[in-house]
């Protein structure tokens, strides 16, 4: 009986051992393949958009004073008088202007327009006349011009009560009246005077328009006097051609009279 246990044994450990045979793998097969592909990364690392520390773009260099002395022949002497800061933004100044003018030239044009005088253009009150003054307005003439030209002579005035001037001379300046042509101040005790002279002129019978002649002339003729209004209404009246244009007998009492109370 001892003898046979060991066989009766190895029969019931024998379905067990077979079964173990049947799922192991042969010695040296390969392991199995992989059929899937690893998921691929879709997303992009972020891109890197601020700029590291210390790569920062430089300030572009201010142009000083000492920096022009030092790169042109201008010297401390040629900006006595001159606010440095405000020649500087007048013209913009910066390395990219000097190259392309000279810092002789910028401080030159800077002095000459701080030099240059300041006028005043009265010709639109030509453009935007219209009609004829009445006689009841002639108290609110605010601005009074006059031209005047006989063959190579010509000669021109404004009163402007508003600016307290009136400008006079040979020439003819109504485009740009300064100081240079300023001969006298307008105050109130001459507004009664205006009045009178206007008046006695007869302004507001006159035609806005006259035609000149052929007759007795030596060159060409024209005149022409413009009032405006403390409302902004402003009239014209005008002559033009040859001498004599048919002006009015009293114009040149009336230029007469205004040139002997302000330039005589």
């Amino acid at each position: 009986m001892k003898k046979i246990l060991p066989y009766l044994l190895i029969l019931a450990l024998l379905p067990a051992l077979c079964a173990c045979s049947l799922t192991r793998a042969p010695a040296g097969t390969p392991p199995a393949q992989q059929t899937e592909p690893p998921t691929q990364q879709t997303e992009q690392p972020a891109q890197q958009t601020e700029r590291p520390t210390g790569q920062e773009e430089a300030a572009p260099m201010e142009v000083t004073k000492e920096y022009l002395i030092e790169h042109s022949s201008l010297t401390e002497a040629d900006f006595e008088g001159v606010d440095f800061d405000d020649f500087a933004a007048h013209c913009g100044l910066s390395l990219e202007l000097l190259e392309e003018y000279a810092p002789e030239l910028l401080l030159g044009l800077y002095k000459a327009e701080l030099a240059a005088e300041p006028t005043v253009d009265y010709t639109p009150l030509y453009e935007a006349a219209e009609g004829r003054v009445g006689e009841d307005e002639l108290p609110e003439v605010e601005t009074l011009l006059w031209e005047y030209h006989e063959g190579t002579y010509n000669d021109c005035m404004v009163v402007d009560r508003a600016k307290g001037a009136v400008y006079y001379g040979v020439g003819y300046f109504l485009d740009a009246c300064g100081e240079s042509s300023r001969v006298a101040d307008f105050g109130e005790e001459d507004a009664a005077f205006l009045l009178e002279t206007l008046r006695e002129s007869g302004i507001a019978s006159w035609q806005n328009e006259y035609e000149g002649t052929s007759e007795g002339t030596t060159g060409h003729f024209a005149w022409a006097v413009c009032l405006k209004l403390s409302d902004g209404r402003s009239f014209l009246y005008r002559g033009g051609g040859v001498m004599d244009s048919g002006t009015p007998d009293t114009l040149r009492p009336m230029m007469k009279a205004l040139i002997e109370r302000f330039a005589a």
